[in-house]
């Protein structure tokens, strides 16, 4: 099974550019564009890599994490920070909408 091959065009750029909401000048389509494109060419190379006999386990830490007990700690500028809020309601933060 054959993957095609992703390369972004001047199409594909301009739809991501509306799907992110961002606005472009050409010059920086064309930056954005070459710069995409060896990164997903990168990427291509990456697959090429044979990692058959990898171990799928092997880590570079080699000492165990060791856990600590969750103990809550009351934060001391809690009420601070609410009052220098511009907007709050019941010791939340008001927040205008974000769409």
């Amino acid at each position: 099974m054959s993957e095609k091959s992703i390369n972004i065009d001047d199409k594909l750029l301009k739809h991501l550019q509306e799907l992110s909401h961002l606005k472009l000048e050409q010059d920086e389509q064309e930056t954005l564009k070459n710069d995409i494109n060896k990164i997903l060419h990168y990427i291509e190379k990456l697959k090429e890599v044979d990692i058959e006999d990898v171990d799928k386990q092997i880590t570079p830490v080699e000492n165990k994490l060791e856990l600590r007990e969750d103990e809550p700690v009351r934060f001391e500028y809690r009420e601070k920070i609410i009052d220098l809020f511009p907007d709050s309601e019941n010791h939340y933060l008001k927040v205008p909408k974000i769409y």
